[in-house]
């Protein structure tokens, strides 16, 4: 009979079991030997990406193994970043390893009588949650049994599943006890799922998967809308099963990009077709709306309002003499005054003021044959949607990534695969986990369309992650991810006509040519500048002084195996040491950590990474971690002024405030620097004029941490709405956020990522108002005494503007709510 075990990550609440279970009779080890731990602080303190705790699924619920996965091996003669160089000397494995497909089996803690299908559930287990891991790595020592009689690691478990790879050095005559090392392969361990093309006697069973998560289907189509689709002459779609009938895929290569254009804002995906600006090609013009957002320094400024009252000074003059009153001149002085009140909240009040919608003239380009005079616009289609897909109970979930890669391998012409979900549709475990590969398309004002559409690319699911340090020659490539489509456009297509490798097809320019000058948005091409002017200034101090303590670090996609060269550059990372702990526990509810902890902190001071690639984020702070050697990283983003870009700032757990605030006189910064000077070689953080310093003590800032351990998604499944944004909405928003992260115990195990499904809808320019620091009182020289900045309100209601900005998880709309509607299920 086959035993199913619970496997599950290790937190601190089960130190004392695992302790138990270590020192336990008739238990067998590999890995780290067994040692005495004086506490879960210093038990959880070294760092360990995936700390599996294994119970069997019966009455007793009983521990009966305990595993350790790293992206590095515990070797503590080996620097964790060399360990390619050491097996590449010492072993001749002719496998294809790299820092981003190898991971390592550092420690398992194990009842024998459970082995092999225990350890084989692990290594399933471990494999679905890292999809782009091959090989599973256990290095051996050599036999030191004869030293040491009580410690005797035991790696007989690992012969049913791993291969046995042994040094050059080893020989059965002169060097037989010496080390080696056990593989395992991801293609022998995951079971293999075959495919094939749907029949129309498969009708039936997958109706029947379908009607488990969408019951209506069957309703409104009937029993046999599968093999009506099949036997039809006229589909273009394509359905692929799994051979046992145990899921499916419905495939569909006719799209209709015209309306998608319309509806969604897809250029960043080069509208789905294929495009070369070196052939022959026409223009197809199409109209569309647009939202272009005013400056956030023209909302509430005096500038601004003084701009409103020229705009409608006929109106107020006419206003003005109209009204024929007789009045005494302070009497005329009030009226004019409550009308000029009554026309700037009318212009406030509005949401024009704030997002103006336009009706805009584009142009698709799209290629023809140069034989060829009429040709259609989508001749050349660069996309197929998945219109349906499910997956029977019985399976993992996670199952769906291999369902995701099938899809590509039915289209190898087409790099972009389309999911079009309903917004009525409940949220499924299938579905939760092929979303996870998806980024959502931005819908254009007026959408017609009422679903969500979701949009991936071929790299995403094939591409893998290298992380390379920075180069002289990588600056300028760096820089152009700032600049504007059109200015880029040569330099991008290069990378675009690449077709050695699956990134290569990664582009992130447009083929539309806009006829009408489109508004790009100010505020985006301001941030975009600061931004690039920031980064240059870090990339300037870290090539021109060597010994500076800001690194950089490139990223890049395609091949890992391969010379960093040959793989796309999709982003980058700036960090530096972070030495003021100290400082945040004074303002944030942090673990305590011991002071060493201070030397393997880094700051993250900046990151842009194409959005394809956001999901891979625990694999990206992980190497990064290997390769620097921080086993945290923080990331601060002002409250009061422009923050540095971080694409993957929902990607790290945000830090709650402290809810009981202090008043702190001392000059606390100052100290700790001046006293880190004696101590540490690392350069000061006011090295460099050019960058954006931040004064932890004392500003105003949103906090986010990740300390390389998996993340874990929580928030609330039902749809909330919410009406204004006052104190209630603010401390409501406050608790859902930090729900499930409050307690500091959690941080050490875990990532928590909030993903809340709320909407919160407010007057025009609340909002705005909230979180807009670029406004200045003319009349206060201290912008503090002012009125309009004094907020009398609670800490705990404060911090949601302050240290927080809740617009990363929260939809905000402008506008004024007439009816609601309430329907009972």
């Amino acid at each position: 009979m086959e035993t199913f075990y619970d496997i599950r990550n290790a937190n601190v609440e089960d130190f004392e079991a695992i302790i138990n279970f270590l020192f336990a009779p008739s238990i067998k080890f590999f890995g780290e030997p067994q040692a005495k731990h004086f506490s879960a602080q210093t038990y959880f303190s070294r760092h360990v990406s995936h700390r599996l705790l294994i119970r069997k699924v019966d009455a007793t619920n009983a521990i009966v193994g305990y595993a350790e996965l790293n992206n590095a091996p515990y070797i503590p003669a080996l620097l964790e970043d060399c360990w390619m160089d050491w097996l590449a000397f010492h072993y001749c494995t002719r496998l294809p390893l790299s820092v981003t497909n190898t991971y390592f089996f550092n420690t398992f803690i194990y009842n024998d009588s459970h082995n092999p299908q225990m350890l084989k559930q692990i290594v399933e287990e471990f494999f679905f949650r890292e999809n782009k891991i091959r090989y599973i790595i256990t290095p051996e020592a050599p036999d030191w049994s004869e030293t040491y009689h009580n410690v005797h690691p035991n790696y007989q478990c690992l012969e049913a599943v791993s291969h046995i790879f042994y040094p050059l050095c080893f020989s059965a005559v002169t060097c037989p006890n010496t080390e080696c090392i056990h593989v395992i392969y991801r293609d022998e361990m995951i079971s293999t799922m075959r495919y094939r093309l749907a029949l129309a006697e498969d009708n039936d069973d997958i109706v029947d998967i379908v009607h488990a998560d969408r019951p209506e289907l069957k309703t409104s189509l009937g029993d046999f809308y599968i093999a009506e689709e099949l036997l039809s002459n006229n589909s273009r779609s394509l359905l692929i099963i799994h051979n046992i009938t145990s899921g499916f895929v419905w495939l569909n290569e006719d799209l209709n990009v015209y309306s998608l254009l319309e509806n969604f804002e897809l250029d960043m995906f080069g509208n789905l077709i294929k495009f070369n600006s070196r052939q022959k090609f026409r223009e197809k013009p199409i109209k569309i709306n647009v939202a272009t957002r005013t400056a956030q320094h023209l909302l509430f400024s005096f500038e601004a309002i003084e701009d409103l009252y020229d705009e409608e000074s006929d109106t107020l003059s006419n206003s003005l003499s109209s009204d024929e009153t007789p009045v005494d001149d302070s009497g005329k002085e009030h009226g004019d005054f409550l009308r000029k009140c009554r026309l700037l909240d009318g212009n406030l009040e509005c949401a024009d003021h704030y997002v103006k919608v336009q009706s805009v003239d584009h142009a698709i380009r799209y290629n023809i044959p140069d034989e060829l005079d009429n040709f259609p616009y989508d001749g050349y289609p660069n996309a197929f949607s998945i219109q349906m897909f499910g997956l029977i109970e019985t399976h993992d979930p996670r199952r769906m990534y291999s369902f995701l890669s099938t899809a590509f391998v039915a289209f190898p012409d087409r790099d972009y695969c389309l999911l079009s979900v309903a917004v009525t549709i409940r949220m499924t475990p299938s579905l939760f986990e092929i979303l996870k590969y998806f980024i959502k398309a931005t819908p254009r004002p007026g959408c017609k369309i009422f679903e969500h559409l979701y949009v991936t690319h071929r790299s995403a699911i094939y591409g893998d992650l290298s992380i390379v340090r920075l180069r002289p020659k990588d600056k300028n490539d760096i820089l152009n991810l700032f600049e504007d489509p059109e200015e880029t456009r040569q330099t991008a297509r290069r990378t675009t006509l690449r077709s050695t490798f699956v990134a290569g097809r990664i582009s992130m320019v447009t083929n539309v040519r806009d006829m009408s000058k489109m508004l790009t948005s100010e505020d985006t091409k301001n941030q975009a500048a600061f931004d690039r002017k920031t980064v240059k200034a870090y990339l300037e101090l870290i090539l021109e002084d060597p010994t500076s303590s800001y690194e950089c670090f490139t990223i890049r996609c395609g091949n890992s195996t391969k010379p960093p060269d040959e793989n796309s550059l999709i982003g980058f990372v700036v960090i530096k040491p972070f030495l003021y702990n100290c400082s945040l526990h004074k303002h944030y509810i942090l673990p305590k950590a011991d002071e060493n902890v201070n030397l393997f902190s880094a700051e993250l001071l900046a990151l842009k990474l194409h959005p394809f690639f956001h999901n891979q984020a625990d694999v990206i702070f992980r190497e990064l971690g290997r390769q620097t050697h921080y086993r945290q990283f923080y990331h601060f983003k002002p409250s009061q002024s422009t923050p540095v870009c971080n694409d993957l700032i929902t990607n790290m757990q945000p830090i709650e405030p402290r809810r009981m605030k202090k008043v702190w006189f001392c000059d606390f910064e100052l100290h700790t620097v001046r006293n880190s000077r004696s101590t540490s070689t690392y350069t000061d953080i006011n090295e460099n004029s050019e960058t954006q310093t931040v004064d932890y003590l004392k500003d105003y800032y949103s906090l986010f941490s990740n300390n390389l351990r998996p993340s874990v998604i929580s928030g609330n499944a039902t749809n909330i709405v919410v009406i204004g944004f006052g104190d209630m909405c603010k401390a409501l928003l406050r608790l859902l956020i930090f729900g499930l992260s409050t307690v500091s115990n959690h941080m050490c195990t875990n990532n928590f990522l909030p993903s809340l499904n709320i909407t919160v809808i407010a007057n025009p320019g609340v909002v705005e108002a909230e979180y807009d620091f670029k406004f200045k009182c003319e009349y206060c020289q201290n912008q503090n005494d002012c009125y309009i900045n004094f907020n009398n309100g609670d800490a705990f209601i404060r911090d949601v503007s302050d240290r927080l900005d809740a617009r990363l998880w929260v939809r905000f709309l402008g506008g004024v709510v007439e009816d609601i509607a309430l329907y009972v299920l």
